[in-house]
């Protein structure tokens, strides 16, 4: 499969997911949009903190 193959895929996948998982949650049933919205955020928080943030920022702008 070329890369542009997969790209479309995973576009496709996307979209898919938007029309079929997301948009009617989001528009029909507001409480379990957020009750998602509060899973996901627990799920990836940890990634964003301002330890790793500044970790990369070094790394990116001084030793690089």
């Amino acid at each position: 499969m070329s890369e542009e193959e997969k790209r479309r895929q995973e576009l496709e996948d996307w979209f898919s997911k938007l029309r079929c998982l997301i948009i009617p949650k989001f528009c029909e049933e507001k409480d379990g949009w957020i009750e998602m919205m509060k899973s996901s955020i627990e799920k990836i928080a940890y990634y964003f903190n301002t330890d790793r943030m500044m970790r990369r920022y070094i790394a990116d702008a001084y030793l690089t």
